[in-house]
């Protein structure tokens, strides 16, 4: 469904440009180390509960784990660390769209 709704990187952007959503709920422990950080979503409306309300959701949370993700890694080149292969298990490895 997501990708018949966003066929491509530029109708992803267009879709969630208003949504946006910081993964810190629990605190943060990498790279920041912050455990009082918590996480925001922002730009929900009071739209009906649909599959493109839940479509949102779902590609606005694999933006902000990618872009956490990418934070680690750029954290650990920063400090000499050579990250050449990142494992990714569960769930999201099956998402072509997160794997990207």
């Amino acid at each position: 469904f997501v990708q018949r709704l966003c066929p491509d990187a530029a109708a992803i952007k267009e879709f969630t440009r208003h949504t946006h959503l910081t993964i810190d709920f629990q605190g943060n422990r990498s790279p920041l180390c912050c455990p009082e950080l918590r996480g925001v979503f922002s730009g929900l409306g009071f739209e009906p509960q649909s599959l493109d309300h839940l479509a949102r959701i779902y590609l606005v949370t694999l933006q902000a784990l990618a872009l956490s993700t990418r934070m680690i890694v750029a954290r650990l080149r920063d400090h000499g660390v050579n990250v050449s292969r990142l494992v990714v298990c569960g769930g999201l490895g099956h998402s072509e769209l997160f794997l990207q």
